[in-house]
C-alpha cells in the first residue's frame, strides 16, 4: 500500500529554493514546542512514539533531529492520516470501504490493536 506523500526536510539538497532563504519560528512555538515534546517523552515512560495524524508532525520532527544519534533513543513513527471535518448536523457518515482502507493501512503501519498488543516494547500512540 503506497504511503502517503510527505515532504522530507532531512535533506537540504533536496529542498530546492524552498532553504534560500528559511524564516526561523517564533520563539513562543520553539518553547512550546520543546516543553510540549518532553511532556509527551515523559507520559510515554520509554515506550516507542507512534505520531497519527497532522497536528503532531511538528513534534515528530522536533523530536526526529533531537535524538540523531542516540542509540536507545524511542523509536518514533509518523503514521499520515487527516480526516476533514464534518459537522454532526450534515450526518455525513466515512463510507464502509474508506474505513476499510483505513483500518488496512493502519495494519501495515503496525498501528492497529493486534500489533500494539503483540510488539516486544511498548508503544504509544501521540
Amino acid at each position: 500500500m503506497p504511503k502517503p506523500f510527505r515532504w522530507s526536510i532531512a535533506k537540504r539538497e533536496q529542498l530546492g529554493t524552498l532553504a534560500d532563504a528559511p524564516q526561523p519560528p517564533e520563539a513562543w512555538f520553539l518553547g512550546e514546542l520543546r516543553e510540549t515534546a518532553a511532556k509527551l517523552l515523559a507520559f510515554a515512560d520509554g515506550a516507542d512514539l507512534a505520531f497519527i495524524g497532522r497536528t503532531p508532525e511538528n513534534f515528530y520532527d522536533y523530536l526526529s533531529g533531537a535524538f540523531e544519534g542516540w542509540d536507545d533513543a524511542p523509536r518514533l513513527h509518523l503514521v499520515q492520516f487527516s480526516l476533514r471535518w464534518v459537522s454532526a448536523a450534515a450526518k455525513t457518515a466515512l463510507a464502509p470501504d474508506n474505513i476499510a482502507a483505513l483500518a488496512d493501512y493502519f495494519d501495515a503501519e503496525g498501528v492497529d490493536p493486534a500489533a500494539i498488543a503483540q510488539r516486544e516494547r511498548p508503544r504509544t500512540l501521540s
